[in-house]
């Protein structure tokens, strides 16, 4: 809820809704915490970092909205994995390529007999904590869209779909995800020139934006970098 970074950190947390309070001498924050530009990007003890911070830049953000469909709805050829892409001259964001994942038929644990599961996901130039409700669902209307047009019996076989459950769960995911990043300026193997230590010498960073050309890899170095660095091991 709330992270105050002095000599001594406290952070105010809630947890199954109860809160509480820790201090400690040293804090690891992730760059993918979804505060992380309002609480560290406008200390002005970060300002160096902020600088090196924007010259990284996250490729996509995915957004997945999950449905449950009638299985005599879909195609008998169609396969479990399928893309759907607008137009090929366009970019891949912001809904011109729909990636669709169906459930098997008959795999009841997903989805009953005679139903299928089907999840759509989408590339997004912002991410989904960024994007509001109404923006979100409007983005949802879009997805179905173009399903339908793939699949013509799609809206009669439609049987479940929670769009507010699916927004929510987008957004968690961003905070998991091993994101793909590119760099303004070019760089060795694509490394980020950013650092786990920051000007704050008690406050360091984790993140696969450390390490934008490693993948997940990444995101466990960058991890183990930092808390080698929190415990005195520079």
């Amino acid at each position: 809820m709330r992270l105050n970074i002095k000599e001594e950190i406290k952070a105010d947390i809630i947890v199954d809704e109860e809160a509480f309070v820790i201090n400690s001498k040293n804090v690891i924050i992730s760059t993918k915490w979804e505060q992380f530009k309002h609480v560290i990007l406008k200390d002005k003890r970060f300002l160096k970092f902020a600088n090196k911070y924007i010259n990284v830049e996250s490729l996509y953000f995915p957004f997945t909205i999950h449905m449950g469909l009638c299985d005599k709805g879909l195609h008998e050829q169609m396969a479990e994995y399928v893309m759907i892409i607008s137009d090929e001259k366009e970019s891949l964001a912001n809904g011109n390529l729909v990636f669709l994942e169906t459930s098997l038929r008959e795999d009841t644990g997903r989805a009953p007999s005679g139903k299928r599961a089907m999840s759509a996901t989408i590339l997004l130039d912002e991410s989904p904590l960024s994007l509001s409700d109404e923006d979100l669902k409007e983005i949802s209307k879009n997805i179905l869209i173009k399903i339908e047009g793939f699949l013509p019996f799609f809206r009669e076989s439609f049987e479940f779909m929670n769009i507010d459950s699916s927004i929510d769960i987008s957004r968690k995911y961003q905070e998991v995800i091993n994101q793909k990043y590119t760099t303004r300026k070019n760089s060795i193997l694509g490394i980020s020139p950013l650092s786990n230590k920051t000007p704050v010498e008690n406050v360091f960073l984790t993140g696969g934006m450390l390490f934008a050309g490693l993948g997940f890899d990444g995101e466990v170095i960058s991890g183990l970098n930092a808390a080698n660095m929190a415990m005195g091991d520079n």
